[in-house]
């Protein structure tokens, strides 16, 4: 028989997969904070809306790799496991 699980398992595998994902995202968004701090400084606003689209860029790619890998390799992620 299938389980099909409730809202509550549901939030608990996000927040760890969440744990996770944090940590290799704050990593690689770990460049541009130098880049944004300077262009704040600066008051570049067009520099430093630049640096947001690639952090959400970068944040878009880290989550279909995080994903792609695990469910991928083991079938789902490991919050979900």
């Amino acid at each position: 028989a299938a389980f099909i699980a409730s809202p509550v398992d549901r939030l608990a595998a996000f927040m760890a997969d969440l744990v996770l994902f944090l940590p290799l995202l704050t990593l690689a968004l770990s460049p541009l904070k130098k880049e944004a701090l300077l262009a704040q400084i600066a008051e570049d606003h067009q520099h430093l809306l630049m640096v947001g689209l690639i952090g959400v860029a970068i944040t878009a790619a880290l989550l279909i790799a995080y994903q792609t890998f695990f469910i991928g390799m083991f079938g789902t992620t490991p919050g979900k496991r």
